[in-house]
């Protein structure tokens, strides 16, 4: 019987170093003085460092303005501090700290993910990462043959995405670090197929899992991967998947869809990068389609690697965690939040970007947290009208109510 694999949905190996980048401050100037014009310029006291042929660091704006008097500066900038990028960026964008710093009325932390436990159908987990919380971490199950149940580095930076601890020396956050992992392992050698992509999203669904993550996809409709996951769908469950990235052979197409993502009843998240003007559409590898739902950084990620390590990556796989965080904290809030509900709160909350309303780049919007979790805190006052006196009613009043066009299903 004929296969369909599953890649991972993510850019091969974009593991890079960290850039740096220039901020307000500066330590001294950089001028361009001719060789000719060193003597004077040490004549006249001033302590030259050089950088390159004819730039020389000057400490001091006193010495620069010694030396423009005396016509020797062709040109001089400010020496900008540089610093190195922790690229964070993704948390600010999306204005993560909204639920980290929310607190209930007797003080607690209550929009953490705590108490809701999201499945990472992956490459497996290392659970004894520094900067993840081992005591927040279930049993791997792995359907892959991997020794320890990780496979490669993927499963865990999409954890890291979600539930990294907060404030630490690795400078990583996970959008909701209360929640539970459940590591469920589906890849052998950064590689799966439908046959065991289908088991892990079942043996999630039936161990608990309040959420499920899944950055991964093929190309292929499956008739039964979408049971499966409409099986998990109708227990409550939120699924939320990458939409896909293009290889460096396709030429992109709103054609193109990924499954699970391609579902209807599926979360499907496309990618942003970080540009001077913000988040915008990451059109480099980001899948656009009628399927897309929303859209999260995705792009120049930095979340946590093997062996305790942390690393830089792109791709909808990385997209997909926050979403996932954000069903977590939502399930946090009210546990009978289900899919269509969620959408709802994404639809109310996203940020528009791209053409007016809803477009197959950025689908509904770029995620807002701060929006989001002011959605979660609305309260609703709901009252029952009836003709009978209320005194007279015999039995239970209707456990769902029409408000405008939709219907409402109270929560228990």
């Amino acid at each position: 019987m004929k296969r369909l694999l599953l890649m991972l949905v993510c850019l091969t190996a974009l593991m890079v170093l960290l850039p740096v980048c220039a901020n307000a401050a500066q330590d001294g100037f950089l001028a361009q003085i001719p060789e000719s014009g060193l003597p004077m310029a040490r004549a006249l006291g001033v302590d030259l460092e050089e950088a390159c042929e004819d730039v020389y660091l000057v400490r001091s704006e006193k010495d620069l303005v010694l030396l423009r008097s005396a016509g020797l500066v062709l040109y001089a900038e400010p020496n900008e501090t540089l610093t190195l990028e922790t690229n964070s960026w993704n948390i600010d964008a999306i204005h993560a700290s909204s639920a980290w710093n929310h607190q209930s009325h007797a003080g607690q932390y209550d929009r953490r993910g705590n108490g809701v436990t999201v499945a990472v159908v992956d490459s497996g987990i290392q659970a004894d990462h520094e900067d993840l919380d081992a005591s927040r971490i279930l049993p791997y199950k792995d359907f892959g043959g991997n020794e320890n149940g990780v496979d490669i580095w993927h499963g865990t930076f999409v954890a890291g995405i979600i539930a990294a601890r907060l404030d630490n020396s690795l400078d990583i956050d996970g959008v909701s670090p209360e929640v539970t992992l459940l590591p469920v392992t589906v890849t052998s050698g950064g590689t799966s197929d439908t046959f065991t992509a289908i088991r892990g999203i079942e043996y999630a669904a039936e161990n608990g899992a309040d959420v499920i993550n899944l950055s991964i996809g093929g190309g292929v409709n499956s008739s039964f991967l979408e049971r499966t996951c409409r099986n998990a769908e109708k227990k409550g469950i939120i699924l939320v998947a990458a939409a896909g990235n293009f290889k460096s052979s396709e030429t992109p197409n709103e054609n193109a869809v990924t499954y699970p993502a391609g579902y209807d009843f599926v979360v499907s998240v496309s990618s942003c990068k970080q540009t001077i003007d913000g988040p915008a559409f990451a059109d480099d590898y980001s899948y656009f389609n009628k399927s897309v739902d929303i859209c999260a950084p995705g792009s120049k990620i930095r979340s946590l690697y093997l062996n305790g390590t942390t690393a830089v990556a792109s791709g909808t796989s990385f997209a997909a965690p926050t979403v996932s965080a954000m069903a977590a904290i939502a399930k946090q809030t009210n546990p009978a939040i289900n899919t269509e509900t969620f959408l709802a709160l994404l639809e109310a909350t996203s940020t528009d970007l791209g053409d007016p309303g809803r477009d197959i780049y950025y689908g509904m919007g770029f995620v807002n947290m701060e929006a989001f979790i002011e959605k979660l805190d609305e309260q609703y006052a709901i009252h029952y009208m009836s003709e009978v006196d209320p005194a007279e009613i015999d039995g239970e009043l209707p456990v769902s109510y029409t408000i405008a066009d939709s219907e409402i299903t109270l929560p228990s």
